[in-house]
């Protein structure tokens, strides 16, 4: 009587822990899903960030472009930039965008 009393429950927990595995391995399964859909997001994200970029420089090149070539002074908004001044914006737009990306890690670091 005892003896099929213990082989009952033995049964019972070697169900127990056949269902236990099959249930870690359906969370991996979708743990895995979730970061791939992570990965897909993030891509995405840097794909459309490229693009916004891109797009301003042409709009810049060709608002430089379309500008005239006012050379001496009183022309204003019109005028072409020289490659120092160029340069010297761009360096500084890449500077603003790597606070910005360093300041977002940080918050994220902090929410974790």
């Amino acid at each position: 009587m005892l003896l099929a009393y213990l082989e009952e429950i033995l049964a019972q927990v070697a169900q127990t822990f056949r269902e236990t595995f099959l249930w870690t391995q359906d969370l991996n399964i979708e743990c895995a899903k979730v970061s791939n859909l992570k990965i897909i997001h993030m891509q995405e994200i840097a794909q459309s960030k490229e693009e916004e970029e891109e797009e301003e420089e042409e709009e810049e090149e060709e608002e430089e472009e379309e500008g005239g070539g006012g050379g001496g002074g009183g022309g204003g908004g019109g005028r072409r930039r020289g490659k120092k001044k160029k340069k010297k914006r761009r360096r500084k737009k890449k500077r603003r965008r790597k606070k910005k990306k360093r300041r977002r890690r940080k918050k994220k670091r902090k929410e974790k």
